[in-house]
């Protein structure tokens, strides 16, 4: 029980990661924002976290940019890196750069084959925030690119990357596919549905008729849509390292802050799609790291009973140097079933799981 209660008082974010998401906020403090970094962190630990989670070309941008209240941080931050730390950021940022250009290309490659198949797409992930939220492409890692198509494109959709060069490395029949490239090694998800069935109610279809061009001809979802299809990603990968990066959370920050207005629109979206557990969870998890930048009603402190549970899981995943125990595995499955909201979803995703198991 002790480490239990142990990985509660850690809290849902770390000491290095509280401090890098005030830093790196992608707009000025909403106005009853606080800063919530009081402790002052480790600076091998925020070395470490800023090199593993991809936040140095973010990081250089935001000192040259900063946010007047987080001024005595950055004070901090010159005081504590050696000459060496510095380099290993910068050298980060040549490559983050140069990934860029290469995944561009990429992108511009595989937009255009569709076009000219004529199947109509979305981009998805971070081929669409990096446009969406970020001042520069480069300032947004990514380890893929991601495309949403209907379903009944699918087959025809991955005989485009075949064609470009792409070889199939993994296949879900249901709703995905990774290609990889054998010679530069970019790697190109391909979606017909943003989750298996059992976890979310949305079609492409529903989507697409709701999307916003693209200066490269294509198509991205709504604001509204790209929200809450985050808000799945986010809640449904929040304790896999790899997975969900902090800047995740700075996302999941700019993307409620600019659909405040939104907000029951957004709510009756969440209800549609089977993500209103999920959208109040990711307002909770947000509040912890950003103090105030929702307004009280919408932080998700009406659904108490499930976050004690939600901190210490983040907490023993985020330090976990092994594979995951029986507590998590089990607390995860608990976490992931508190996500849907539909009890026929709920049904599906339990006997899903079991055939998982069973197949073991």
């Amino acid at each position: 029980m002790f480490p239990l209660l142990s990985e509660w008082k850690n809290g849902l974010f770390s000491t290095e990661e509280t401090f890098l998401a005030n830093l790196c906020r992608l707009s000025p403090c909403a106005p009853s924002e606080v800063d919530s970094s009081e402790d002052s962190p480790d600076a091998e630990r925020l070395l470490s976290c800023i090199l593993e989670e991809h936040l140095s070309s973010l990081l250089l941008w935001r000192m040259e940019n900063p946010i007047p209240s987080t001024e005595p941080m950055w004070d901090k931050l010159q005081d504590m890196f050696s000459s060496d730390a510095w380099a290993s950021i910068k050298e980060q940022d040549k490559l983050h750069r140069m990934d860029c250009l290469l995944r561009q290309r990429e992108q511009a490659n595989i937009e255009a084959c569709l076009q000219e198949q004529n199947i109509p797409y979305l981009l998805y992930k971070g081929a669409a925030y990096s446009r969406l939220l970020y001042p520069k492409p480069h300032h947004r890692f990514m380890t893929d690119l991601d495309f949403l198509v209907a379903p009944s494109e699918f087959e025809r959709a991955g005989q485009c990357l075949v064609r470009l060069g792409y070889n199939l490395a993994f296949q879900d029949k249901s709703y995905a596919q990774l290609f990889v490239h054998p010679t530069h090694r970019s790697h190109v998800d391909l979606h017909s549905s943003p989750g298996h069935p059992s976890q979310i109610q949305v079609s492409f279809d529903t989507l697409y008729t709701n999307s916003l061009p693209t200066p490269n001809g294509g198509r991205m979802g709504s604001l509204l849509d790209q929200t809450l299809l985050h808000i799945f990603h986010l809640c449904k990968h929040a304790f896999l390292p790899g997975f969900v990066r902090l800047a995740g959370f700075f996302e999941l920050r700019e993307l409620l802050l600019r659909l405040q207005e939104d907000d029951a629109a957004l709510q009756k979206r969440a209800r549609q799609f089977g993500l209103l557990h999920a959208l109040r969870t990711s307002q909770w998890m947000l509040a912890q790291l950003y103090p105030g930048a929702l307004p009280r009603d919408n932080n998700g402190n009406n659904m108490r009973i499930e976050y004690p549970l939600i901190a210490m899981l983040r907490s023993s995943f985020r330090n976990a140097e092994t594979s995951p125990s029986l507590f998590q595995s089990t607390g995860r499955f608990l976490y992931l079933l508190h996500c849907i909201d539909s009890p026929k979803q709920r049904v599906f995703f339990v006997l899903r799981q079991l055939r998982r198991v069973l197949r073991m």
